[in-house]
């Protein structure tokens, strides 16, 4: 089953006929239920609100009377949708390359909502984020967090190599006390430890690159390591480490349930 909604600030709400032409053509596009095929799969778009259908399709050919399985459906669902969203106006959603930021589930937006802020998984992206430009290494980054309230955690391996951080807000308990975190991956793919380090280094200033004006231990090379604080980082792959001795000595209205149309393709 599949959710469409839509997003519109200035433009009227989509009619049951707009909405079935969406789902034929988001079923055609996901290679589900092509255009003309008589003897695809049977499948409805049911509407209860102004502002979504569901989309529930039995994956059995009638003329086969065999299952069967969509390729890639669920990245071809969402190229289709896209095509739409740009065509009519609608919110524009994140393409399905795993670069979109994680959504706040359900149950942080409800919690936020009980406590009257935002929820906890925005607010943190956003610190992050206003962190990682306003730094310029890790010790820059942690320190710009902790200073506005925020409690960042650093995971080691057992060697003592850094593998990454995770961030709390104050105030944000689970039930038992414990504070609730998340790590920077989780926040957004170009939050991660790895990627901030690669972001920096590949962000120094060109007197920086040369070992101008900081000193030879702040050189980044292209083909070396770089520091980023009291850790190296590699900038070929992103990796983060401590540095060794010789570094460091340098709410949708309700309606009706509406049937839009089941296997428009057919006249059975």
């Amino acid at each position: 089953m599949a959710l469409l909604g839509a997003g519109r600030r200035h433009r009227p709400v989509l009619s049951d006929g707009e909405w079935a032409e969406i789902a034929r053509e988001l079923l055609d596009g996901a290679g589900i239920a092509k255009q003309g095929d008589v003897g695809g799969p049977r499948w409805v778009a049911i509407r209860h609100a102004e502002d979504h259908i569901h989309i529930a399709a039995v994956l059995v050919r009638q003329d086969t009377t065999r299952r069967f399985w969509p390729h890639h459906d669920y990245p071809k669902l969402r190229a289709a949708a896209r095509r739409i969203e740009q065509r009519l106006g609608l919110t524009v959603t994140a393409a399905p390359d795993g670069t979109a930021a994680p959504r706040a589930s359900r149950g942080e937006i409800e919690k936020a909502g009980r406590e009257g802020r935002v929820p906890a998984r925005v607010e943190l992206r956003r610190a992050a984020q206003q962190a990682a430009v306003a730094a310029s290494d890790v010790d820059g980054f942690v320190a710009y967090l902790r200073e506005r309230g925020y409690r960042v955690g650093l995971r080691r391996a057992p060697s003592g190599d850094l593998l990454g951080y995770k961030l709390a807000r104050p105030g944000d308990v689970t039930a038992a006390g414990e504070p609730v975190f998340y790590s920077g991956s989780k926040l957004a793919p170009d939050l991660s430890l790895p990627r901030l380090g690669q972001r920096w280094a590949n962000t120094a200033s060109p007197q920086t690159s040369a070992g101008i004006g900081r000193g030879p231990e702040a050189s980044l090379s292209g083909r070396g390591s770089g520091r980023c604080g009291g850790h190296e980082v590699s900038r070929s792959g992103g990796e983060v480490r401590p540095a060794g001795p010789e570094v460091a000595a340098r709410p949708a209205s309700r309606a009706s349930v509406t049937y839009l149309t089941v296997n428009p393709w057919s006249d059975a």
